[in-house]
């Protein structure tokens, strides 16, 4: 037995004891019997602490085995590795029956507490009526046999509730041990097929598209999402997206907590939490982050309802709105913007330390210079939630989507992201496709100071009337950009934006509309895409075909993805393909809001729009969803009216192949960004 456990016992043991000799040595019989209530409450409470005794000594043990397991490995002795990897697989059941038998023993003592207690309410009330019987009081009689009656209803009512408590704990245990041997279950059969298929889990590597190379990542923490695609495995986050892309808290012990009028936010960091290097967590680590994202930073538009931040503690953040923001959450999860790093290392010398920033997350970085192509990854020992089962990650970026597909079909990759959909039918059995959605749209966008018939808002409406969305669902992107009438995504149910375009393909209305403009036999006008992304040109190339039966003719002009984004800063286009957008009010607001990236791109400013931005800040409830989904939907439905400047197709997805489970490695819906499991699960 070891000394925590022996002197939990111990105490307990005493405790107990000590309410029993009050309970014989009590005069009166009300009060003799609440002693031993009380005692037995005491009993129940030494078992609960008992078994949770029980539970860390499970645990010690469990560590114990995994030094051991840790050594047999470094010593490679084969046999005593084996040896070791069984006693950590007993170990850790042997911990987690200890740890839901605590849970189970702390609710029934609980309960049994709540029972002990009423037994003593009623064993006073009966004191208390046989006093009054021998003092022949009938009024205080009658009180007592009421109070009497209560006690006893009471009591019963308690005795109930233990047994409820007592039957759910044993529920919640079994269902706690059923997950438990869920997960492992699943994490096992993962790594077994990853062995199986010649996979090497301390060496993969992701082929994504994302410009590793060109990422300036001494601007953290705002970096431009193209160049994202590591920042979110380094750093920290308060809350992070899980596998189903639902908001988790990370670094953070919970959600935030608003005050009453909404414009401030209380969020407290985990206890004990240390960057890869040891470095403490700090809450100013926060602040500082917040101060660069909003005031240095190119998307400092999106912090805008951030007024201030301020650490009270090293581990408490009071951050202050200017006004209710109801699709905070979004700004603050997983945001490129928001990642924290030890503020005095970056604040001496922030090009030094994001040459190769250290890390409060899942990993750190290894091996990375600016203009490599390929960044480096390892997994970080002191992550708070455990290390990740990929113990070296290497993103490797490849701006030609048939190298990302050769690289995984032949096994060079684990993971090719952004792949052709045209070779859906033709990838091998042992490569998983997965479509993903990414938390955008697909749309044309024209600018309003084009001169000739672009420059009308009739032709840029008889335009999006003439597109056949489904054709370019089916063909371009078979099956993967599911048609929708919103400029904002809708691929969570949160985002139940309404179509404020129609879907069905109108040519009539659209030709009437070219005729009411004075265009009734068309016109020809060039039309850009960025060439290198998977059915983007295919896309440009029906919505081409579709504004021929209006009489309109247009070039394709497929380009780099760097001149592409030139051209939109410089205005350098007439009409575009392009895939961009995302869910919430900050994206309304880049579109349509007077000096914001595609508002100056497409040169469009009205003032009753701008005017209904503002009612929207202000009305917009805090948390109220639906509200806010109806508001954000009147704004871009009279945006697109004045302007007509974009014209969506659908829903933003794309095509990735896998050769790895995604209990191991799965791409975070609405996102660029992936998830690994660590090895608690």
């Amino acid at each position: 037995m070891t000394g925590t456990k022996y002197w939990t016992r111990l105490l307990a043991i005493g405790v107990v004891l000590s309410l029993i000799l009050a309970a014989c040595a009590a005069e009166d019989t009300g009060e003799t019997d609440a002693a031993r209530a009380e005692a037995a409450a005491a009993q129940a409470a030494a078992d609960a602490a008992e078994a949770a005794a029980a539970a860390a000594e499970a645990e010690a043990e469990q560590a114990r085995a995994e030094a051991e397991l840790a050594a047999a490995q470094a010593a490679e002795d084969e046999a005593a590795v084996a040896a070791a990897e069984a006693a950590v697989a007993e170990a850790e059941e042997r911990a987690a029956a200890a740890a839901a038998a605590a849970d189970a023993a702390a609710a029934a003592a609980e309960a049994e507490a709540a029972a002990a207690e009423a037994e003593a309410e009623q064993a006073r009330a009966e004191a208390e009526l046989a006093a009054a019987h021998a003092a022949e009081d009938e009024a205080a009689v009658a009180a007592a046999e009421a109070a009497l009656a209560e006690a006893e209803a009471a009591a019963a009512a308690a005795q109930d509730a233990a047994a409820d408590a007592q039957a759910q704990a044993e529920a919640a245990q079994a269902e706690v041990q059923a997950a438990q041997a869920e997960t492992a279950a699943a994490l096992a059969a993962a790594e077994e097929a990853a062995a199986a298929a010649g996979i090497d889990l301390n060496n993969v590597i992701i082929s994504t598209p994302s410009l590793v190379a060109q990422a300036d990542y001494a601007r953290a923490p705002y970096v431009a999402p193209a160049h994202a695609a590591g920042l979110l495995a380094f750093g920290g986050y308060l809350y992070r997206y899980d596998p189903q892309g639902d908001y988790v808290p990370d670094l953070a012990t919970d959600f935030p907590e608003f005050s009453e009028d909404g414009l401030t936010m209380t969020v407290t960091l985990r206890e004990g939490l240390v960057y890869s290097d040891g470095t403490p967590v700090v809450a100013q680590d926060a602040v500082v982050t917040l101060q660069r994202a909003r005031d240095e930073g190119p998307f400092g538009a999106q912090m805008a309802s951030f007024e201030s931040a301020e650490a009270v503690d090293d581990r408490t953040i009071v951050y202050t709105l200017n006004e209710p923001f109801s699709c905070l959450n979004n700004q603050i999860v997983c945001s490129e913007n928001m990642p924290l790093h030890p503020h005095e290392q970056v604040l001496a010398d922030p090009e030094g330390y994001f040459a190769k920033p250290v890390s409060a997350t899942q990993y750190v970085v290894s091996d990375w210079v600016p203009g490599s192509p390929t960044m480096v990854l390892e997994a970080n020992p002191s992550y708070w939630a455990g290390e990740a089962v990929i113990k070296k990650l290497t993103l490797a970026s490849a701006t030609d989507p048939i190298s990302r597909l050769l690289q995984v079909t032949t096994g060079a990759a684990a993971m090719g992201f952004d792949i052709p959909a045209s070779v859906r039918a033709d990838l091998p059995d042992d490569v998983i496709q997965i479509v993903h959605p990414i938390g955008g749209t697909f749309w044309f966008v024209i600018r309003s100071d084009v001169e000739g018939p672009l420059g009308d808002v009739r032709v840029r409406k008889a335009l999006c009337l003439a597109m056949d969305r489904n054709a370019i669902n089916e063909r371009a992107f078979l099956g993967t950009a599911e048609p929708g009438g919103s400029i904002l995504s809708r691929y969570r149910s949160e985002w139940e934006y309404e179509d404020i375009v129609p879907l069905e393909r109108d040519v009539e209305g659209a030709k009437a509309l070219l005729a009411e403009a004075g265009y009734p036999d068309g016109f020809s006008t060039p039309l850009q895409t960025m060439g290198a992304r998977p059915g983007w040109t295919d896309a440009a190339t029906i919505l081409a075909e579709n504004w021929a039966d209006i009489g309109v003719t247009a070039e394709v002009q497929p380009l780099e993805d760097a001149i592409i984004i030139d051209n939109i800063i410089n205005r350098a286009y007439d009409a575009m393909w392009i895939g961009s957008g995302g869910p919430n009010f900050s994206t309304l607001r880049t579109l349509f809001y007077p000096d914001n990236f595609w508002s100056n791109s497409v040169a469009f400013a009205d003032d009753s729009v701008t005017a209904a931005f503002d009612q929207l800040a202000e009305a917009m409830p805090r948390g109220d969803m639906e509200a806010s989904q109806r508001l954000q939907s009147e704004v871009q439905r009279l945006a697109l009216d004045i302007g007509a400047n974009y014209c969506p197709q659908g829903e933003r997805a794309v095509l990735v192949g896998s050769r790895l489970s995604t209990d191991i490695l799965a791409m975070i819906p609405a996102s660029q960004n992936f998830w690994v499991a660590t090895e608690s699960g």
